[in-house]
């Protein structure tokens, strides 16, 4: 079963116990699960409790609208983990800028929320890595 970014990034979101961090990051051993897994777990509480998000994705994603239609400035801490997660990223991308899943495929993890921030193109650094292309060059 192929299930769209927007599922597994609810899964993430909304799930206290999740297998999430565990699929994503499992190859590059159980501190790289653990530490994923602390950054989601504190980037939900942030969410619900700072920002009043409740768990619940299409929440998440009209906060996100709001970053891009410029009504609210975004934390550091919340564009830091944006950046980090590609999830959140990729959910982005797909919900708000309504950026083809494809397009997004064929550049996977060469997207950065904060150039899209900062320079209003994801891609503005033809050089940027994302994550998992750090992670692939320091544990491989």
């Amino acid at each position: 079963m192929n299930l769209t970014i927007k599922q597994i990034a609810e899964q993430w979101f909304a799930f206290d116990n999740n297998m999430i961090s565990y699929h994503i990051y499992g190859k590059y051993g159980q501190h790289v699960i653990d530490h994923h897994e602390q950054i989601r777990q504190k980037f939900r509480l942030y969410c619900n409790l700072k920002l009043g998000i409740d768990y619940n994705i299409n929440n998440l994603i009209e906060f996100y609208k709001k970053i891009a239609n410029k009504e609210i400035i975004p934390e550091s801490a919340f564009i830091d983990i944006t950046e980090l997660e590609f999830l959140l990223s990729e959910l982005f991308q797909i919900e708000v800028l309504n950026i083809d899943q494809n397009i997004i495929n064929q550049n996977r993890l060469r997207w950065s929320f904060k150039n899209y921030l900062r320079y209003n193109d994801g891609y503005y650094d033809k050089n940027y890595k994302g994550t998992l292309i750090k992670y692939n060059e320091w544990y491989n």
